[in-house]
């Protein structure tokens, strides 16, 4: 027990060190340590309850006992009524050596189960006095414990409780502070793919809407011209206004088409056989309505020429790498196709205004245009719908480009046969 003398001493020293204690074991520890040194005790620990004060949620500060041992004075030394009188009560209780146990008043006392010639067990509460839990010390060399002994350890449960009380608040804080940031990250992020997908959204509206009125106006502007210039010796001015509207139908169907693949990214037609240099001359016919009078496609094929594949995606990959050419090139454009080890080879090269090095990795991205596009029309989707249709046929698309000097796109798409 500790003297008078050393009383205030001791509790100074614990004070202070609680004080310093933000870790729960840390705490514990400490209120156990300090509470058999006020006993002079050799046993003890701590546990928190639930609300139905019955069971233990956990055991904590343990000083020479265990938990088979706490689990054994629990249920022999511990009934609800017993818990619910000392909760209520606010004071320390004394277990004797000779005290029956109280789950069955027949079998064997403190001292002969369990070697213990007495226990204290002080019962700890929160800052509005709802009860936390109990201190129980246990001595082996004393059967009594002094009234002036379980006054200093009442006195200390009643300091001890605050710290507890500080400690269990500040954690439940900050779970619920890593909670809000969790929950605050969560909106963040979906506040950035909301700007995101506006952004997006915007750029596809804006996209639509030049890519449509500019070839809607044209050809609202040369169909009324068609109208004014009737006569015969309007007949090469006619047909150039026809050349125009052709072409603007077929760049609307080419926006559309874009759109529409972006949007579903995969066909449903089969693979066919066909015949690949005659399917590209064909293509190249009905794009050629698009390059400038000083514009042409030069073409060659080199290997096999029927194969198996998917004919729809297929178009729509040469479709697209051609137009692209022709957007961003003044001159001629070469594509050429080998078919060798079984794999279909695409090489389209123009002599346009390239890609810049720091973006060639991003020209594949949808809505992407590299800055150096100017008033150049396009939408920012032919070479990402290009790159998902070829990955659709198992196949790769690289690109080597310099500003100013040009860009070559390489395919390379496996095919089922040839013949």
């Amino acid at each position: 027990m500790v003297r008078d003398k050393d009383w205030l001493i001791v509790l100074n020293n614990s004070l202070k060190r609680l004080c310093n204690s933000l870790s729960l074991d840390i705490l514990f520890d400490e209120i156990i340590n300090t509470s058999t040194e006020i006993c002079n005790s050799e046993m003890g620990y701590l546990e928190l309850y639930n609300d139905n004060k019955s069971r233990s949620i956990k055991s904590f500060g343990l000083k020479g006992i265990n938990e088979e041992f706490i689990n054994q004075f629990n249920q022999l030394f511990k009934t609800d009524s017993i818990l619910e009188k000392l909760f209520k009560s606010k004071k320390s209780i004394v277990i004797k050596k000779h005290e029956p146990t109280l789950k069955n008043t027949k079998t064997t006392s403190l001292e002969h189960f369990l070697d213990v010639k007495s226990a204290i067990l002080t019962p700890i509460y929160d800052i509005s006095g709802t009860s936390l839990g109990l201190i129980t010390i246990l001595t082996k060399s004393t059967s009594n414990f002094k009234s002036d002994t379980l006054r200093k350890i009442e006195m200390y449960a009643r300091y001890a409780e605050i710290f507890i009380d500080r400690v269990l608040k500040s954690n439940q804080l900050i779970k619920i502070n890593q909670e809000l940031v969790r929950k605050n990250n969560k909106l963040l992020t979906s506040i950035k793919k909301s700007k995101e997908l506006d952004i997006i959204k915007n750029k596809f509206v804006s996209y639509v809407s030049h890519e449509l009125k500019t070839p809607l106006s044209t050809i609202l502007s040369s169909t009324y011209l068609i109208g004014v210039y009737d006569k015969a010796e309007h007949q090469i001015t006619r047909k150039k206004h026809l050349k125009r509207i052709e072409s603007c139908v077929l760049h609307l169907t080419d926006v559309v088409d874009n759109f529409l693949s972006a949007k579903t990214e995969h066909f449903y037609s089969n693979s066919l056989d066909f015949h690949v240099p005659n399917y590209i001359n064909q293509i190249m016919d009905e794009i050629k309505v698009l390059c400038a009078n000083n514009q042409e496609i030069c073409y060659k094929h080199v290997g096999e020429n029927i194969v198996q594949i998917n004919k729809m995606i297929f178009k729509n990959i040469i479709y697209n790498l051609l137009s692209n050419a022709i957007k961003y090139s003044a001159t001629t454009i070469f594509i050429s196709s080998n078919i060798v080890e079984e794999k279909i080879k695409i090489k389209v090269v123009d002599f346009g205004i390239g890609i810049p090095e720091n973006e060639k990795s991003k020209v594949f991205n949808r809505f992407y245009r590299a800055k150096n596009v100017g008033s150049i029309d396009g939408t920012g989707l032919g070479l990402y719908i290009s790159k998902n249709l070829i990955k659709q046929l198992n196949g790769k698309i690289n690109v080597r480009s310099k500003v100013n000097e040009g860009t070559t796109f390489y395919v390379s798409i496996p095919y089922n046969g040839s013949k």
